[in-house]
C-alpha cells in the first residue's frame, strides 16, 4: 500500500481502525505563527484582502494531524530506545565537545551542557523518525472525505475534490526549529544552539489513483497527465467510482514537528495540547481552530506571564489574522466571535484582559478555565470539573486500562466527553448518568470525610493511612526507601510508592470507601479502648529502680500504678515484656499504648501529666 519500506503505517492501521478522535499538537507548533492565503474581493466599493481559508480547509488539516498521530503509529515509535540509541551515538561527540558536566562548574553552565544535550539527542530522535516516515500515504478517498467531517459538501463529490485539492495551497505554519551545532571556534571545539524559524504546511499535496473504469473515456497518456485540477472539469457522470485512493505526499519533516515534538515533549515549545475532533468539526471561523489548540496549552498555567500573554501582532500571527491593522475591527471579528465559539462548542472558557491597562495597554492576557459544572451546580478539583476529575482517577486507577500517559493529560480528555456526550451514553463502564449520580455522592461524602479527618486525625496517625487528594483515597504508608541512580551517576534515596488499601470485604478506591474503612477503625478504636492495664497481667515492666519488675498479681500492679501509667501515657512500649508465646497479646498491648486508649489513661490523668511536664 505503501511505497516505502520499514514504514511506520499499514494496512490495518489506517484502514481497519477508526479515526483516533482527537489531534495532538506540539506547543512549538501552536505558538508559531500561522499564514493563510489572501484574495482581494471589493466590498462596499472598497478593495480589501480577505482569508481565504474557510472551515472546511481547517477540518482536512485536523485530518491529515489524525491520521499522522493515530495511537498505532505513536505505539511504534519506541522513544526509549531511541533516546538510548542517541546517547550511544552522541556520546563521544558530546565528551569530545565539552558536554559534561562538572562540580567545579557553575550551576548555569551545567544547566546549559543539560540544555545543549537535550536538544542534540532530541534531534537525533526526530530525524529517526522523519527516516521511518513514507513520503506517500494511500486512503480510500470515500473514507478520507468521510473523516474530514465537510458534511455539507460530501454529497458533492466534484466540490468535495476542489476543497481538499486547494486546502495544501491556503494552510501554513511556522516554528522555531532548535539544533545543536557542532563547530571549531578559535581552534577550540564548541557545541552551540541554533535557532531557525522554519516553515510548512500540515496539509500534504494530494493526488489521485484511478481503477481501469477511466479507461472508458481516457487514453493511457490522458491517464498520466490526469491531475485534481483537470480531473474535476472533466465531463464524467459518477466520478467516484473512477477513483479508488487518494494519495497524500507527505513532508516528513512537517510530520514530525507535529507528532516528534507533540510525543516526546522536546525542550523548547515542551508539552502538547489535545483537542476533541467532534466539538472542532461544530466551529464556523476558521481562526477558532487554532485558538482552541492555543487556549489548551495554556489552561493549567495561568500564573507563567511568558506564555499567556501576547502582544496584537503575536496574537493575530498565530490566529492566522496578520491582516488586521485595528484592534478594534481584530476585537470585533475575531477575538469575541472565537471566545463565542470556544465557550459555545467545548468544555472550555476563556477571557481576556488588557495589560497594563484598559486605556494604555500593550499586552494581551488569556485566561483560559474549564467549565466545572456537569454535575448541576459549581463543582471543581485542581481547577478541573469534579465529575471529569473523577472519572479519570478511576478510570486510571481502578479499572483495567491501557494508559500510558498522566492523570494530567488524560483529564481533558475526559472533560471534553463529559461535555459532548449523552447522559445515556456509556463512557468508561457506566453510562454518564451513573456517573454523575455516583459522583455526587461522592462530591458530598468528600467534604464530611475531610472534616472527619480533621477531627480524627490520630486514627490515620495510628493505623499509618493518609487521604490522597489527587486519587481521592486513602493510601497505606510506605516508609520504606531505595535508591536510584540519576543520570548524572548519583545515588538518590526516594520512598517507595504507598500502597492501595484492600479489606476482606472491600477496596478502598474513593472518599466514600474511604469514610466507610475510617469509621471501622473508629469502631474498633472504641473496641480497643475497653481494656484496662491490669486486663495483660502477667508482664514485665523495667521500673525506673533498676532491672525489670515483673507484674503478676493486682499487688503488684497498685505497686508500680503510678510509673506504669506514666511510661503508657509517654508511649515507652519498650518498656513491657511479655511471654515469648504471648504475642497477639504483646501486640494488642503494645497498639493501645500507642494510642493511649487504657481506661486508666482518663482526661484527667492526662491533664495531671501536662501539668508535670510543664
Amino acid at each position: 500500500m505503501i511505497e516505502k519500506e520499514n514504514t511506520l503505517f499499514t494496512e490495518d492501521e489506517l484502514h481497519g481502525n477508526p479515526a483516533a478522535g482527537f489531534i495532538q499538537v506540539s506547543t512549538n507548533l501552536i505558538r508559531g505563527g500561522s499564514t493563510v492565503k489572501k484574495k482581494k474581493i471589493i466590498r462596499g466599493g472598497i478593495e480589501v484582502m480577505i482569508s481565504e481559508a474557510t472551515p472546511n480547509d481547517k477540518k482536512i488539516e485536523d485530518t491529515c494531524i489524525e491520521i499522522f498521530q493515530t495511537k498505532e503509529i505513536r505505539k511504534r515509535i519506541n522513544y526509549n530506545e531511541l533516546q538510548d540509541e542517541a546517547l550511544n551515538v552522541l556520546s563521544d561527540k558530546f565528551g569530545e565537545y565539552g558536554l559534561i558536566t562538572s562540580d567545579e562548574f557553575t550551576k548555569a553552565k551545567n544547566k546549559l551542557i543539560l540544555n545543549t544535550r537535550k536538544i542534540a539527542v532530541d534531534n537525533y530522535i526526530k530525524n529517526s523518525v522523519a527516516e521511518s516516515i513514507p513520503k506517500t500515504i494511500k486512503f480510500p478517498i470515500k473514507e478520507f472525505i468521510k473523516r474530514t467531517g465537510i458534511t455539507r459538501i460530501q454529497g458533492r463529490f466534484n466540490e468535495a475534490l476542489k476543497v481538499i485539492s486547494e486546502s495544501s495551497t491556503k494552510l501554513s505554519h511556522s516554528w522555531m526549529s532548535q539544533t545543536v551545532e557542532f563547530k571549531e571556534k578559535n581552534g577550540k571545539k564548541i557545541a552551540e544552539i541554533k535557532n531557525d524559524l522554519t516553515q510548512g504546511s500540515i496539509i500534504p499535496k494530494f493526488k489521485l489513483r484511478f481503477n481501469d473504469k477511466i479507461k472508458k473515456h481516457l487514453s493511457e497518456d490522458e491517464i498520466r497527465a490526469m491531475t485534481i485540477e483537470s480531473f474535476i472539469e472533466l465531463d464524467v457522470p459518477n466520478k467516484s467510482s473512477y477513483i479508488d485512493e487518494i494519495i497524500m505526499e507527505t513532508d516528513p519533516e512537517t510530520v514530525v514537528e507535529i507528532i516528534g515534538v507533540g510525543l516526546f515533549g522536546s525542550l523548547f515549545g515542551k508539552g502538547y495540547a489535545r483537542s476533541e475532533r467532534r466539538n472542532r468539526n461544530l466551529y464556523k471561523k476558521s481562526a477558532t481552530f487554532n485558538f482552541d489548540l492555543l487556549v489548551r496549552s495554556i489552561i493549567n498555567i495561568p500564573h507563567n506571564t511568558t506564555l499567556t500573554e501576547f502582544t496584537f501582532d503575536q496574537l493575530k500571527d498565530i490566529l492566522g489574522a496578520s491582516s488586521y491593522n485595528k484592534w478594534e475591527s481584530f476585537k470585533k471579528s475575531v477575538l469575541l466571535p472565537v471566545l463565542k465559539e470556544q465557550e459555545l462548542y467545548t468544555e472550555v472558557k476563556c477571557e481576556y484582559i488588557l495589560l497594563p491597562s484598559q486605556k494604555n495597554w500593550t499586552h494581551i492576557k488569556l485566561i483560559p478555565s474549564w467549565k466545572t459544572t456537569s454535575l448541576g451546580f459549581e463543582a471543581e478539583k485542581r481547577g478541573f470539573d469534579y465529575l471529569a476529575y473523577f472519572i479519570a482517577v478511576q478510570h486510571k486507577f481502578f479499572q483495567a486500562n491501557s494508559l500510558d500517559e498522566s492523570l494530567e493529560h488524560f483529564i481533558p480528555h475526559v472533560q471534553s466527553a463529559i461535555y459532548s456526550f449523552n447522559d445515556e451514553d456509556i463512557v468508561w463502564g457506566k453510562t454518564l448518568l451513573e456517573w454523575k449520580t455516583y459522583t455526587k455522592k461522592v462530591y458530598e461524602v468528600e467534604k464530611e470525610l475531610l472534616e472527619f479527618i480533621s477531627q480524627n486525625q490520630d486514627i490515620l496517625d495510628d493505623n499509618n493511612i493518609f487521604y490522597d487528594e489527587r486519587l481521592l483515597c486513602l493510601l497505606k504508608r510506605n516508609f520504606k526507601e531505595e535508591e536510584i541512580l540519576e543520570e548524572n551517576n548519583q545515588l538518590k534515596k526516594k520512598q517507595k510508592k504507598n500502597s492501595y488499601i484492600t479489606t476482606n470485604m472491600y477496596r478502598i478506591q474513593d472518599p466514600i470507601t474511604s469514610l466507610r474503612y475510617l469509621n471501622e477503625l473508629l469502631v474498633k478504636g472504641k473496641e480497643d479502648s475497653n481494656y484496662y492495664i491490669f486486663d495483660f497481667i502477667p508482664f514485665q515492666f523495667a521500673s525506673m529502680e533498676g532491672g525489670w519488675k515483673s507484674i503478676n498479681t493486682l499487688e503488684d500492679y497498685q505497686q508500680y500504678k503510678d510509673p506504669i501509667r506514666s511510661a503508657i501515657y509517654k508511649k515507652k512500649g519498650s518498656f513491657f515484656r511479655f511471654a515469648e508465646d504471648e504475642v497477639n497479646k504483646k501486640e494488642n498491648f503494645l497498639l493501645n499504648v500507642e494510642r493511649g486508649s487504657f481506661k486508666e489513661i482518663d482526661e484527667r490523668f492526662k491533664l495531671l501529666m501536662q501539668e508535670i511536664s510543664s
